[in-house]
């Protein structure tokens, strides 16, 4: 959800094989955008066109589920960007994921930590988020928590600075792994 350029895609797309098929989940431009506008979609096509067939760009909408159920959706360091979307709905977006996963599926959210009990306050100038926040959202529309990380911890992150501005890698990140009920 959310790939960005494709890292983790170019990834998933060699662990799933020439069997298997990556979802990349983006939003589309809607129909009236203006020319010439930012298609969150176009890095995902060339890579499908340049060497990584089981890739597939998919509609991150409500109105369009993805085709087949999936085994993991997974975002990192973007949860927050879908706070900042205009008219946003975390509870609609989460359970999109809910939806798009098959029985016992696995939603992994890694994102940027803000300062603890912040909320979404630091969404749009920090590019942060509080993870209870997170933990909230995801687990109000029926995902249980199945495993939490501490291995992208940075304790000196002081949280205070725009994650852009922190040496990459040195951010304080959370990582969540959430389950879709078998039941």
């Amino acid at each position: 959800m959310l790939p960005g350029g494709g890292y983790f895609t170019r990834i998933f797309s060699k662990v799933a094989g020439a069997q298997g098929v990556v979802y990349a989940w983006v939003p589309l431009p809607p129909p009236n955008a203006a020319p010439g506008g930012r298609d969150l979609a176009a890095p995902l096509r060339a890579l499908a066109e340049s060497g990584y067939p089981n890739v597939k760009v998919a509609a991150l909408d409500p109105a369009a589920p993805l085709p087949e159920q999936v085994d993991v959706v997974w975002t990192s360091l973007n949860y927050h960007d879908l706070h900042n979307r205009p008219n946003a709905d975390l509870a609609e977006t989460n359970r999109m994921a809910l939806n798009a996963l098959k029985p016992g599926g696995l939603y992994v959210v890694i994102d940027h930590a803000a300062e603890k009990g912040s909320g979404a306050r630091d969404t749009s100038t920090l590019h942060r988020i509080d993870p209870e926040l997170v933990r909230k959202e995801v687990t109000s529309v029926g995902f249980e928590v199945a495993s939490e990380s501490t291995l992208l911890q940075h304790a000196d992150d002081t949280h205070k600075l725009p994650s852009r501005e922190v040496p990459r890698g040195k951010t304080d990140q959370f990582v969540f792994v959430f389950r879709k009920p078998r039941s």
